[in-house]
């Protein structure tokens, strides 16, 4: 212990006494041990010291979560600004407790799931951020109990698509912005089970169009299933339904204005997916294509 003192005295005073560790600063120092006892499997149960050590850190600060070198790899690049994780680094997550909130971070919210919802696997998250005055969102990452599951660079709002196992869950939605502070929203759901996969191929979400309007979708069932059938509504009202196929392609009839319009498979598993379509019918002349469908394989000419 003699000779880590004497190390630690003459290293780490020079640079605590630098500007970046005054108040106000942004330097950050970690010092931790690689072994304990006879090795890290004996004499301390595998726990070895660390002292985090900056302006930003929560004074006496002691965490009650088991952290390990990942870990603290992903601590330091996430306050160098870097988004590329090496190895285990990818899916640990960072040392967030230790420091203390200015104030001053990007505003994170989640618009969906809820807090406490129940639903099927994959889960789509929807979030949104706002930046610290005169910054901007510089990157996101989403946890799912405390393992990385989705990252992203620059953007101001998310909707990743994520597969979770059954069970329930936390889950921490993360922004950084380009003042190096980030901002979080952390909320728990439970997942019952995993669901087909529904595409919409035609139309986009978001079209003006005439009616009657060609849907055209297909669908994935869950591993080990197969499709049982399909629902479309629209408004609410079930409007068409479809047996036991991959694909479907169906002429929708709606009056003019908005509508919400549902394309639902469920398969074998008793299971269902969907996509929600927003969609508007205008007085433009309603084109309507039979044949051939949307990304078939097709030998010229073609009989259209």
């Amino acid at each position: 212990m003699a000779a880590a003192d004497d190390f630690l005295s003459g290293t780490l005073d020079p640079i605590l006494s630098t500007p970046d560790f005054q108040p106000g600063g942004s330097g950050l120092i970690i010092v931790t041990f690689d072994e304990c006892g006879g090795g890290t499997n004996s004499g301390c149960g595998a726990a070895v010291y660390t002292a985090v050590i900056g302006p930003q850190v929560a004074p006496h600060t002691v965490s009650q979560t088991t952290y390990k070198h990942e870990n603290t790899l992903r601590t330091i690049l996430d306050s160098l600004g870097v988004r590329t994780y090496p190895g285990a680094a990818a899916s640990a997550a960072d040392m967030s407790d230790f420091f203390a909130a200015n104030g001053s971070k990007p505003e994170v919210t989640v618009s969906s799931p809820a807090s406490g919802e129940v639903l099927s696997s994959p889960v789509v998250v929807q979030a949104s951020a706002v930046p610290t005055s005169g910054h901007t969102v510089s990157g996101w990452t989403v946890y799912v109990d405390s393992a990385s599951k989705y990252s992203t660079g620059a953007a101001t709002a998310i909707n990743p698509t994520l597969k979770i196992s059954t069970g329930t869950h936390t889950i921490l939605v993360r922004a950084w912005d380009t003042s190096g502070a980030f901002g979080d929203q952390t909320f728990s759901l439970t997942v019952n089970q995993e669901k087909p996969i529904v595409t919409v191929l035609t139309p986009a979400s978001g079209a003006n169009l005439g009616s009657p309007v060609n849907i055209q979708a297909s669908a994935s069932p869950t591993a080990g299933h197969s499709i049982t059938g399909w629902w479309i509504y629209l408004d609410g009202a079930a409007i068409s339904n479809f047996g036991s196929v991959t694909s479907i392609a169906s002429n929708l009839t709606m009056g003019l204005g908005t509508h919400s319009v549902v394309v639902r498979a469920w398969d074998t598993s008793g299971a269902y997916g969907d996509q929600t379509l927003t969609l508007t019918a205008s007085k433009k002349p309603a084109v309507v294509l039979s044949k051939p469908s949307a990304g078939a394989n097709v030998i010229s000419p073609i009989n259209i």
